[in-house]
C-alpha cells in the first residue's frame, strides 16, 4: 500500500520504526539479568569498574580497553556502577568455601541486580539508537 499524503506516510513510517524500537527493548528486557555468558564476569567484575575508576581519576592510560568489554561498552554499561556501585563484591572469596581459590564462587543472590544494573543501560543506548539512527 503506497500512500499518497507525504505527511500520512511519514507518520506511517515513524510509527513502524518506534513500534520496532519499543518491541526491540521489550523483548531485550525480558530475563536481561536471567543468564551468564563465559567471560562476563571479567568486564562486570573487573574491567568496568576499572575504566570508570580509571575516568574518575583522570588515569588516561588506564582507559586503554584491550579486550571485552570494548570502551563503548564499557562506557555505556559503566553507567549501571550508580545502581550497583560494587560489582567485584559479586564474587565470594571466603577460602573455606573456594576451597583455597581453587574454585570462583558468586553470591548468586547479587547476579540479578548486577546483570540488570550493568545491562539495561545498554540495552536503552541501543533501543535509542535504533530511532536515531533512522532519522
Amino acid at each position: 500500500m503506497i500512500l499518497k499524503n507525504p505527511k500520512k506516510q511519514q507518520v506511517v513510517i515513524y510509527g513502524f520504526v518506534f513500534l520496532s524500537a519499543i518491541l526491540f527493548f521489550v523483548f531485550g528486557l525480558y530475563h536481561l539479568e536471567k543468564f551468564e555468558t563465559v567471560d562476563e564476569h571479567f568486564w562486570k567484575g573487573e574491567r568496568v569498574p576499572q575504566y570508570w575508576e580509571a575516568l574518575k581519576n583522570q588515569n588516561w592510560k588506564k582507559t586503554y580497553i584491550n579486550d571485552k568489554p570494548g570502551v563503548s561498552v564499557a562506557l555505556i554499561s559503566g553507567v549501571g556502577l550508580l545502581a550497583e556501585p560494587n560489582p567485584e563484591e559479586h564474587r565470594i572469596r571466603d577460602s573455606k568455601i573456594t576451597e583455597n581459590e581453587n574454585y570462583t564462587v558468586y553470591d548468586s543472590n547479587k547476579t540479578d541486580k548486577i546483570n540488570f544494573s550493568l545491562r539495561f543501560p545498554i540495552l536503552l543506548f541501543n533501543a535509542l539508537f535504533l530511532v536515531f539512527s533512522f532519522g
